[in-house]
Parts: C-alpha cells; sequence; structure tokens
C-alpha cells in the first residue's frame, strides 16, 4: 500500500469496504488529493457500481 499513487490507495481501500457486501457505501471526500485522470476514472467507477443491480447505496 505504502507504493501506490494516492488514487490507486483510494481504489484499494474501496474495494477493501466492498468485500463485506455492504448496502451502504459513505464516500467522504474520495477524490481529495487526485489528479484529474485519477478523479474521473474513481468517479466512473462509482458511477458502474451505483447501476450494479445488486451494488450498495453510495453516499
Amino acid at each position: 500500500m505504502h507504493t501506490l499513487s494516492q488514487g490507486k490507495n483510494r481504489k484499494v481501500m474501496i474495494a477493501r469496504a466492498l468485500m463485506s457486501s455492504p448496502q451502504l457505501l459513505i464516500l467522504d471526500e474520495p477524490c481529495n488529493g487526485m489528479d484529474i485522470y485519477s478523479k474521473e476514472e474513481l468517479l466512473t467507477s462509482v458511477e458502474e457500481m451505483f447501476a450494479a443491480p445488486n451494488g450498495p447505496t453510495i453516499l
């Protein structure tokens, strides 16, 4: 984890939170400190999770 970029580190943290199949996922400033490319990539992933039929509710 210490060698990952900030964007990849955030993705790992979200993936870790999703391992328990939560019904609710609260993201507090998920893009803070990320460059524009990483922000777009992360937000696209979040949109895909939200659109999934069994995906968690995302705040």
